[in-house]
């Protein structure tokens, strides 16, 4: 019975870049939901790159929080570091403006 062979650097690299995009994902997706819990629980167990940016629109998660109103899961990402202003591909940047007390 043999050994299995170890990984090359280059498929380590490969598996390291995938489970980056797919944190990078996940991410986005808990934010996406504005469910504050979820965010932090993934945040606190899997570290994920809070500077991650949506290939096809260039949102972060922050850009998600603030779609699903999540105010709560806006002030969490900012405190944990999340970059603030990123811009989208049409150059946006997040702005955030309280909404009107009316």
């Amino acid at each position: 019975m043999s050994a299995a062979a170890a990984p090359s650097s280059d498929e380590a690299d490969d598996q390291d870049f995938q489970d980056f995009i797919k944190a990078g994902f996940r991410l986005l997706e808990l934010c996406e939901s504005g469910v504050l819990a979820d965010v932090k629980t993934y945040v606190e167990e899997e570290d994920p790159p809070l500077f991650f940016q949506d290939p096809e629109t260039g949102w972060s998660p922050l850009h998600f929080a603030a779609a699903a109103e999540s105010v709560d899961t806006i002030d969490y990402l900012l405190e944990k570091g999340a970059v603030w202003n990123a811009g989208e591909y049409l150059r946006y940047l997040l702005t955030i403006y309280p909404k009107d007390s009316d």
